[in-house]
């Protein structure tokens, strides 16, 4: 899937507010343009009613309310929520597998 914002073609500005379905054409908030929906723009995979004009750094396309911060060290990625929460159960996974094998290793008596 190719991932497609919508962009205003006067200043290059990008659409961010949610698009119903149907809807032709937006005006940029920007500079008051008019920005042509296209008929294959996608949808939003948990809101299929809403065209998706934001952009998950892990997956596709979904819309604005989708879309989640993910702070990381060196700077903030933009996540839908369905790759928030996978980032968040490979954070816990590592954090308890590190702490078995902590505890494995505290048990072995070094003392021979």
């Amino acid at each position: 899937m190719e991932r497609q914002a919508l962009i205003c073609p006067v200043c290059g500005a990008p659409h961010r507010r949610a698009v119903p379905s149907g809807i032709v054409q937006v005006k940029c908030r920007y500079c008051g343009a008019s920005i042509v929906v296209p008929a294959d723009a996608s949808r939003c995979p948990n809101h299929p009613d809403i065209l998706a004009t934001a952009v998950c750094n892990d997956c596709s396309s979904c819309c604005r309310d989708c879309l989640s911060a993910y702070d990381l060290q060196d700077g903030v990625l933009q996540l839908s929520s369905n790759c928030l929460a996978r980032r968040h159960t490979d954070r816990a996974k590592a954090a308890i597998y590190f702490g078995i094998l902590a505890a494995l290793l505290g048990d072995i008596d070094y003392s021979n």
